[in-house]
């Protein structure tokens, strides 16, 4: 058609359908999550695409107490997608705050609710723990059946807060060594809705393991860990990651009567002739904090198991420092320490057992979504009937974990619990204070 008015109308149409979704794509791809929390801050995470500033309210009811804004027209990530995390602090305990987003200006409807933690003792807490979420994203979807309803199960779990224990993401096929290809990986994983509805139930906190890091079994020699790195910190409000001299993922934090000692069993892993898991730096920056902490319970967390004396899998006992660490407990008197740990493909919980040191349990808990391992329950295995693994506690089946404190002030109890991915629980044991102690 020549009319010349049809053409202006088509063309004029065509620059204001250009207009609306240049605006449209301004978007919150991640809904905002809690991180790190004590009861006067905590720590915000979420993900926009095409946006070039970021405005937050922290509102107590219809009265704004913070505002921050964030340039992000800066971030270079796949799709320009950007994630950020904020710190809100000086705020009151125990208090619920609403959180209002702003993307280029444009408020949007929805409000995010988030609350500060108690301040003072609390009888009884509890946390969430999971390890290998492994989620297929693009065309490999067509042949992995969805899994993803354990985190629906896992938010109709109340605790206080979730403990990832590493391979929350698997980088597969080379990820690992394009930046692109890594930032699509954690996008797609952090907007699965399942996942991301199951983070905005509560706070988070996660180390790392081998497949959130590099290639199976990678150590300190792995060449892109520095990418890696930047982009774990990018996706997980952490308290902290290492120290000023120190790179890595390790951190900690207390709640109540507990604290937390997350540990980086890769970066500064020297696998070959098993000299060092954790390094010289980490593992003195582990003595000074456990020396002054006054916990009554002292989880260690690391992504590889600690204390599994038949495995000859990954394990921080065929390495010199398991005897330096187990050492320093018993030349310290350090008190009430627990291990934590993931990556197996099983669930377990041991006790190691020493004639100068109160026993060691070490909760291993996996996998939420990945490849079971079976074979860990047959006879032909070399851990089958391990003994250091308390009765019942074996589970060959994608489950959940969490843990309780509990019991009087002088007579605190630790329970361990794990679930289905329905929900249902699979067995529990419960330890006291009193018998980790000297």
């Amino acid at each position: 058609m020549n009319n010349p008015a049809f053409r202006l109308f088509i063309a004029a149409s065509f620059f204001l359908f250009l207009g609306h979704s240049t605006s449209f794509s301004q978007q919150l791809t991640s809904a905002p999550i809690q991180g790190h929390t004590t009861s006067s801050s905590f720590k915000l995470w979420l993900m926009t695409q095409n946006t070039d500033q970021v405005r937050l309210k922290l509102m107590e009811g219809d009265k704004v107490v913070k505002a921050k804004s964030i340039d992000v027209s800066a971030v270079s990530f796949w799709k320009d997608h950007a994630p950020i995390t904020v710190e809100f602090d000086r705020l009151k305990p125990a208090t619920s705050y609403q959180v209002s987003v702003a993307l280029d200006g444009e408020e949007m409807a929805e409000r995010y609710e988030f609350s500060t933690f108690q301040e003072g003792s609390k009888d009884e807490y509890s946390f969430s723990v999971g390890s290998c979420a492994l989620l297929v994203t693009g065309g490999w979807k067509l042949l992995w059946r969805d899994k993803t309803k354990i985190f629906r199960s896992l938010a109709q779990t109340d605790t206080d807060f979730m403990l990832w224990l590493g391979d929350n993401v698997y980088l597969l096929l080379g990820e690992w060594e394009k930046a692109d290809r890594m930032q699509k990986k954690f996008t797609k994983v952090r907007t699965e809705p399942a996942i991301n509805d199951f983070l905005r139930t509560r706070p988070n906190y996660a180390t790392w393991d081998d497949h959130d890091y590099g290639p199976d079994n990678s150590d300190g020699a792995f060449d892109n860990r520095d990418a890696t790195l930047a982009n774990f910190q990018s996706f997980w409000p952490n308290p902290d990651f290492g120290t000023a001299d120190t790179k890595g993922v390790f951190s900690h934090f207390r709640y109540q009567d507990s604290e937390f000692f997350l540990l980086d069993g890769r970066y500064h892993r020297v696998a070959e002739g098993f000299q060092t898991m954790l390094g010289d730096a980490q593992m003195e920056w582990l003595k000074e904090k456990l020396k002054d902490s006054e916990a009554t319970f002292k989880f260690i967390v690391n992504g590889s198991q600690v204390t599994n004396l038949a495995s000859d899998h990954e394990c921080l006992a065929q390495y010199p420092q398991y005897e330096e660490l187990m050492g320093f407990l018993r030349d310290e008197k350090i008190t009430g320490v627990v291990m934590m740990s993931g990556d197996r493909h099983f669930t377990e919980l041991l006790r190691t057992d020493r004639d100068d040191l109160y026993p060691i349990y070490e909760f291993t808990n996996s996998p939420l979504m990945s490849p079971v391992r079976k074979k860990v329950g047959k006879s032909d295995d070399p851990e089958f009937g391990n003994p250091q693994r308390v009765s019942g506690t074996l589970i060959t089946e994608r489950n959940f974990g969490s843990v309780t404190i509990g019991g009087s002030s002088d007579d605190r109890s630790c329970t361990f619990r794990s679930f289905d991915q329905n929900g249902k629980q699979l067995w529990e044991q419960t330890i006291y204070a009193r018998d980790l102690d000297f």
